[in-house]
């Protein structure tokens, strides 16, 4: 099996898989569907065979706004007193009112020390509802940051992705504005090789394992590694 880290031209990888248009029309009254109809995902009407489609639709997946931060009331969980709040975050983002305008829906607290698990599969089948076929998960740390927001999630999402839908693929997007911009291509490409194996990793159909940075434009270096 080979592993290709491209922080270059990476586009050119992933055209075939990445892009699809739909011509979509609004519901009337603004209640939504999904494709197959089996819930209320998507407030328009899919077309017929919106999902059998060749091409794949992975949706950018940032850790930093999961469902719940704290499985706290939402009326005073960390959404709501700090990144929606104009003085949240020590003030951090007074100037522009607040940093975020919307949050995801929120829910009630869970009584499950795996929360943070099931809001993950939750989130698959919320993706799977609307026709996603995968996440890009951004991988903002190195893997030797075993915390929750660092290495946690891209583990922890495979880990969804097979409870819910063994057909619903995570690919790897190393964050090159994030901790591991500072990484060689040697040791980003061995961070990413321990996912190579992992059955919901997203591969192309030759095995090759898919790594596709953002903002890769950020580094020039192209490295082919055999694992």
């Amino acid at each position: 099996m080979r592993l290709w880290l491209a922080l270059v031209g990476i586009g050119a990888l992933l055209c075939g898989y990445v892009s699809v248009t739909l011509e979509l029309s609004p519901r009337a009254g603004g209640e939504g569907t999904s494709v197959g109809g089996d819930s209320l995902a998507m407030p328009f009407d899919p077309p017929n065979g919106a999902g059998e489609s060749s091409k794949l639709v992975f949706a950018h997946y940032f850790p930093p706004y999961p469902i719940s931060i704290d499985n706290a009331d939402s009326a005073q969980d960390y959404y709501a007193t700090q990144y929606l709040s104009v003085n949240g975050e020590d003030n951090a983002h007074a100037a522009y009112a607040g940093l975020l305008r919307d949050r995801p829906t929120p829910r009630s607290p869970l009584a499950d020390s795996q929360w943070r698990q099931r809001d993950l599969e939750a989130e698959v089948r919320q993706a799977k509802a609307a026709g996603i076929d995968g996440f890009s998960v951004d991988i903002m740390t190195r893997s030797t940051d075993e915390t929750w927001w660092g290495a946690g999630v891209p583990a922890a999402l495979m880990r969804a992705a097979a409870t819910v839908d063994p057909s619903f693929k995570i690919m790897l997007m190393p964050d090159m504005n994030g901790a591991v911009k500072d990484m060689t291509p040697e040791e980003l490409a061995t961070d990413m090789a321990q996912y190579a194996s992992n059955p919901s990793v997203f591969t192309l159909p030759d095995g090759r394992l898919v790594v596709s940075p953002f903002l890769g434009r950020e580094q020039t270096r192209l490295v082919v590694v055999a694992i």
